[in-house]
């Protein structure tokens, strides 16, 4: 079965915010160009599904600006209320252009990097075999973190959490 990428016809059942079409021109020019294009379909559709889970994961406790456009649509976008740059609002009917982007820079991040993976050294405080010694100075990041920190980075204009989507009440 292939992807379902957003549509209104297919919110109920969509699975993406971008083609595999769509990230291939995206990914073109990403440090992961080469690992991105060797993968088939079915893999660059299976990291896309995750993107977008992981995308839409960050819209839990109602922390995007906004709200969603249709209330049965499986995806947390697209949304109405979004302010952009220029003062006006994100066309409420369409994916915005830089969702599309963070997925598939989000589905080419996790398909080099095992985001799953539990790093147990990196809590290594001190270790001594013989006459080597080695002391870690704190906790490493783990592709995981480090992917939720890409993510929060590159969709802050669309969480609450940015100071410039804040409401002020005087």
């Amino acid at each position: 079965m292939s992807l379902v990428v957003w549509s209104y016809e297919d919110r109920g059942t969509a699975e993406s915010y971008i083609s595999v079409l769509d990230s291939d021109s995206l990914n073109s020019n990403t440090s992961h160009n080469a690992t991105w294009d060797s993968l088939d379909t079915s893999s660059k559709e299976q990291f896309l599904k995750m993107a977008t889970e992981r995308i839409d994961f960050f819209g839990i406790n109602d922390s995007f600006v906004g709200s969603r456009t249709y209330t049965d649509s499986l995806l947390r976008f697209p949304r109405v209320g979004i302010p952009s740059d220029d003062g006006r609002s994100f066309d409420a009917y369409t994916i915005p252009s830089e969702i599309k982007k963070v997925t598939a820079e989000v589905a080419s991040f996790i398909s080099v990097n095992n985001i799953y993976e539990l790093d147990e050294s990196v809590n290594v405080t001190r270790e001594k075999i013989g006459s080597i010694e080695v002391e870690y100075s704190g906790k490493a990041k783990s592709s995981n973190d480090l992917l939720n920190d890409r993510i929060n980075n590159l969709m802050l204009h669309f969480l609450k959490s940015n100071p410039s989507n804040m409401m002020v009440v005087r």
